[in-house]
């Protein structure tokens, strides 16, 4: 068969004859319609229809719907402000997201306040939240609900953050979160320091402008 050409020969109708091996060869490069044949340009280019172009190598298309498969960005892609997707991106990672705290054994007491921020990167949760208690609180034995779940870390022992107690005008205590949210205190045992739970006296007599602070980081699941 006659090799596709690779310039046009100017046939004249009525005048040059067309052999079976050029139209051969043109239907093999072209392909019938709807072809499966993967090297035809029938196959190549059956997703262009109607006004639709196909896309170049080098040059400057606007694709839209469409799925890439593996994508790489030029790792020194500009964000300018036509670049939507890429700016809302930036403008998400490291940013603080306000969430209402739940804390198990807590009654913040009149005019007391609770507040909590987390902020989310991949599967890395960083938190904080703050309490500062009212008049007429109650203090018992604390768990946090952590503001999204976190992964399989074997045990629910696993420390996770700090905690910062206020016995507000006398003095202030540490303790630490685990994964499970429980908070735990830091108390003196002979010659060590062992982690023991918040009470409604422990480590002080809970009162009003009395603080909890919660600082944390974690995978989420």
């Amino acid at each position: 068969m006659t090799d596709f050409p690779t310039s046009k020969d100017d046939r004249v109708d009525n005048v040059d004859d067309a052999v079976a091996d050029d139209i051969n060869s043109l239907q093999d490069k072209v392909g019938i319609d709807s072809s499966a044949v993967t090297t035809t340009h029938d196959y190549k280019l059956s997703g262009v229809t109607g006004s639709d172009k196909a896309v170049s190598l080098t040059g400057e298309e606007t694709l839209t719907n469409k799925t890439l498969t593996s994508p790489k960005l030029n790792e020194n892609v500009a964000l300018t402000t036509t670049a939507t997707e890429l700016n809302l991106l930036h403008n998400n990672l490291g940013v603080w997201t306000a969430f209402t705290p739940e804390i198990a054994g807590l009654t913040l007491g009149a005019g007391g306040t609770l507040t909590g921020h987390c902020m989310r990167v991949g599967k890395h949760i960083s938190l904080r939240v703050f309490v500062k208690l009212g008049t007429s609180p109650t203090v018992g034995a604390l768990t946090l609900t952590l503001p999204v779940t976190a992964a399989d870390y074997g045990s629910t022992s696993v420390i996770i953050g700090k905690v910062f107690l206020l016995d507000s005008g006398t003095g202030s205590y540490v303790g630490v979160l685990t994964v499970a949210g429980i908070i735990y205190r830091h108390e003196a045992s002979g010659s060590y320091v062992k982690l023991a739970g918040v009470s409604s006296t422990v480590p002080f007599t809970w009162t009003t402008n009395d603080e909890i602070s919660i600082t944390a980081d974690y995978e989420a699941a």
